[in-house]
């Protein structure tokens, strides 16, 4: 397992929790939770965001390299770097609105706005994996596994904000969000399954049973989906407890997603090796 891929699932995982603390700003802002809340998640995304770009830069060896990227739109690393680039903006107009003490219609429109381009990052991240020509990348089924993590991690989140207003942290989403990333692995493997490939067929046996079988049963199944599903059992009575173990669970559960698709798209020796 290289640098290279370590780096960029850093900066996968970064960002999709930046996408998930908006997303849980949003629904807060809904059930009016108190504005240091709402301002803690919305700087918390804001850090995350930046160490992700981080990850990413150190991933380039020379961060100069970016002025590079600039110039050629058409790359999936430009859409990248302008969907990343109006989500800074959009949480950084967000935080200031906060400060100034504007009215919660304003700010809920905002942290939509802002969520919104959260998911749309997200989705470019995953849409850039897709790659016609690997079998295990040739499926636009990539996406849905970010997303789910996205949303798992919002609602892991909004447990966490609920828990210092001493409001409802609503576990019933966090349990549903963690069976979406399980069903989102599942329509991955089974898009690569009916797809009647070779390669595929058997991207999907290293997945169930092979070299990548750690990633899947440890890193999504376990940690990625029932972790989340046991703390939503008791995020009710322990909302603080539960939302630190989901959103655990989340992350590792998104980096392991990350790793699983890039080995099952590499050759073994290229990415154990």
């Amino acid at each position: 397992m290289g640098e290279g891929s370590i780096t960029l699932t850093l900066f996968n995982v970064l960002l999709t929790c930046s996408a998930g603390l908006m997303a849980a700003a949003a629904l807060a802002e809904r059930a009016n939770l108190p504005v240091r809340v709402l301002a803690a998640a919305a700087a918390a995304a804001l850090v995350c965001l930046a160490a992700g770009g981080a990850a990413a830069l150190a991933n380039l060896g020379r961060p100069a390299l970016i002025f590079g990227v600039l110039s050629n739109p058409g790359t999936p690393i430009f859409e990248q770097f302008v969907a990343l680039m109006a989500f800074a903006a959009a949480i950084l107009v967000y935080l200031v609105l906060l400060y100034r003490g504007a009215e919660n219609a304003v700010t809920f429109r905002t942290a939509c706005v802002a969520s919104l381009l959260g998911l749309v990052l997200v989705v470019i991240l995953g849409k850039s994996l897709v790659m016609p020509w690997r079998a295990a990348w040739n499926t636009y089924t990539i996406i849905l596994g970010p997303a789910a993590w996205m949303a798992l991690m919002a609602a892991s989140c909004y447990a966490l904000m609920a828990w210092r207003s001493e409001d409802d942290p609503h576990p019933v989403r966090i349990a549903v969000c963690a069976v979406a990333a399980l069903a989102a692995a599942a329509v991955y493997l089974a898009a690569l399954a009916v797809s009647g490939s070779p390669e595929a067929l058997g991207a999907v046996n290293r997945a169930l049973s092979g070299d990548a079988a750690g990633l899947l049963w440890l890193g999504i199944v376990v940690c990625g989906a029932l972790v989340p599903l046991a703390a939503a059992f008791f995020a009710h009575r322990a909302p603080a407890a539960g939302g630190i173990i989901a959103l655990a669970g989340a992350l590792v559960g998104c980096g392991a997603g990350h790793l699983l698709v890039t080995a099952l798209g590499s050759r073994t020796w290229e990415f154990f090796g």
